[in-house]
């Protein structure tokens, strides 16, 4: 098997994926790609590249099974040579880079190219198709690893030239609410407007985003919704109070 493996990912190498499908395709490959997910993503390479990409597919499947990391991101990126348009194996080999690979490198430099390296992929997908989803996943991939590397948030800022959480905003508000995005950005402006009023003292700015934030819990399903609303409730609240500098509730 790893003997097939290794001429799928050398005939991968050789390949890039035109980005749309043939005028000519046969009624049988259109009628099984409506219905098939994985066809309707390979249809466009043709008989023999999309051969070899379910081949890479079955691998990808079989060592998420086994939870074989590089083996995964061997076979990800093979995918991705022949077909770029592959959104859930570029979002998976950019989490798998990020939020595994980059914190367990011991030297910082290795960590920062890792890191550099998922955000990238993320940004080459979202050049390549404006995608709501990639802007998603960027935008959440942002803010779980901001909050849990230590290293991180350098080596994003490095990348980007900007603050991650701001660019974090900036991706989920494109996100059009894929893989529920919008909580994430409802709760991510509320954290934004608490230190703009705690920290910098700056009340419009606060306020801005929390009317954003109030905006977006409109469309949250019911609990969701409620439990923002709550909290920019309390906040607004202390917000007018005489001592509105104070710390607001957590």
């Amino acid at each position: 098997m790893s003997a097939l493996l290794g001429v799928a990912l050398l005939a991968a190498a050789a390949w890039v994926a035109p980005s749309s499908g043939r005028a000519n395709e046969p009624d049988s490959t259109q009628a099984r790609a409506a219905t098939e997910p994985l066809a309707a993503a390979l249809a466009p390479l043709g008989p023999v590249r999309a051969l070899v990409a379910s081949v890479l597919w079955a691998q990808l499947v079989h060592a998420r099974t086994e939870g074989d990391l590089d083996k995964i991101l061997l076979v990800s990126e093979g995918l991705l040579a022949m077909h770029p348009g592959l959104e859930i194996v570029r979002e998976h080999l950019a989490a798998q880079i990020v939020l595994t690979r980059a914190p367990a490198a011991l030297d910082d430099a290795r960590h920062d190219a890792l890191v550099q390296r998922g955000l990238s992929m993320l940004e080459d997908g979202i050049a390549l198709s404006g995608s709501a989803r990639l802007h998603g996943a960027l935008g959440r991939l942002l803010v779980t690893q901001s909050r849990v590397d230590p290293r991180f948030n350098s080596a994003a800022r490095r990348f980007f030239g900007a603050d991650p959480l701001a660019v974090a905003i900036e991706e989920l508000r494109q996100a059009a609410d894929a893989d529920n995005s919008s909580i994430v950005l409802a709760d991510l402006l509320v954290d934004r407007g608490i230190s703009a009023w705690v920290r910098e003292g700056d009340l419009l700015g606060a306020d801005r985003d929390l009317a954003e934030a109030e905006a977006i819990a409109m469309d949250l399903p019911g609990p969701d919704a409620a439990t923002v609303a709550q909290r920019i409730a309390e906040i607004r609240q202390q917000m007018r109070t005489p001592d509105g500098g104070a710390a607001p509730p957590p």
